[in-house]
């Protein structure tokens, strides 16, 4: 039956009431436009994504964890044979994060790090360089994640250079092959200032951009931006996940200053939202937070992550809250967790 044009009337009319709180009025910048077209991604599959470390579960606010859709148990470390040894033995460490990611609808993801600059963990670069124990590995990540139930993997090799940039490369490739079976996703945390090989991104879904721990005053809105641009020349943007640090760092000319979490800095300190230096701490608070949210929105990012849950404030600053409502600013009728 044809409708009338009064009720084709009355329809164009309520449109015309809800579609503008669904249009996002900022344009992207021309400084970070990809050298190829990039589609926007559904507005809400805007991914926040949290790293938990096992220290940290102790201190993590469990009801903070409805504000994202995924969580990376950072766990896991490789061995110089090829296998993977979880950081904590104990069983029921593993089961609460799986009660929480079902209590909460949440993907999670296994998280591997190697801090090669430290002397004992320096496993990945031999296991790269090596055919036999690349396999092996590929092979005793792919088992364990099947096994667990986790969605993905995540690696954070702190950091790969010279001959290692391509080794990099072979083991991403060997992940990527035994992973396809399984529907696993494969994601990668990278510095800036370390960047990988432009054909290690061909493996990966996501590059997590560790936007943080500069020298100087750590992690600015106005170094995120040179840091997205940076990363944006290599990869393109619905791959690109910002990170955002819950923590502060004193300002030093050269290397790192001493940390000191979010949560500590309001308990210790009380800075107002608006502040992003404290006690000689530089930080990111809800202001800066947000503003970082709306810039990964705008340029279509794929989301953001944060380093780390466990240090987020238990109480009404909270920073994650903080990312939540800049998100549903943009599409407030979509659930913020996956189906």
């Amino acid at each position: 039956m044809e409708m009338s044009w009064l009720r084709l009337a009355f329809l164009a009319l309520l449109g015309s009431c809800y579609l503008p709180s669904l249009i996002l009025p900022e344009r992207v910048e021309p400084e970070f436009i990809f050298s190829r077209p990039s589609p926007r991604p559904d507005p809400g599959q805007f991914q926040i994504t949290g790293y938990l470390p096992v220290y940290s579960l102790a201190t993590v606010e469990p009801s903070r964890l409805e504000y994202l859709t995924d969580l990376v148990y950072f766990a896991a470390t490789p061995e110089a044979d090829g296998s993977i040894k979880i950081s904590s033995g104990r069983r029921g460490e593993w089961n609460r994060v799986r009660q929480w990611g079902q209590q909460y609808q949440l993907r999670l993801h296994l998280g591997i790090k190697d801090l090669g600059d430290l002397p004992y963990q320096n496993s990945l670069a031999r296991i790269a360089a090596d055919p036999q124990l690349r396999r092996h590995f590929a092979a005793q990540i792919t088992r364990t994640a099947v096994k667990e139930g986790f969605v993905g993997v995540d690696i954070d090799w702190e950091y790969p250079r010279g001959s290692s940039l391509s080794d990099f490369v072979a083991l991403l490739a060997q992940l990527r092959q035994m992973f396809d079976p399984y529907g696993l996703k494969l994601s990668v945390a990278v510095s800036p200032y370390v960047p990988l090989l432009t054909e290690s991104y061909r493996y990966v879904d996501q590059v997590h951009l560790m936007s943080y721990d500069d020298s100087g005053i750590h992690a600015s809105y106005e170094k995120t931006r040179q840091h997205l641009k940076m990363i944006l020349r290599q990869v393109p943007p619905e791959k690109v996940v910002l990170g955002l640090p819950f923590y502060g760092r004193i300002a030093v000319e050269h290397g790192t200053g001493p940390a000191l979490s979010y949560r500590d800095i309001i308990k210790k300190l009380d800075p107002g939202p608006d502040r992003d230096e404290a006690g000689g701490y530089h930080f990111n608070g809800p202001k800066t937070i947000g503003q970082k949210t709306r810039l990964a929105r705008r340029l279509g990012l794929a989301g953001v992550m944060i380093w780390q849950l466990g240090q987020d404030d238990p109480g009404e600053r909270s920073l994650l809250r903080a990312i939540s409502e800049i998100n549903r600013e943009y599409f407030p009728f979509v659930a913020l967790r996956p189906r």
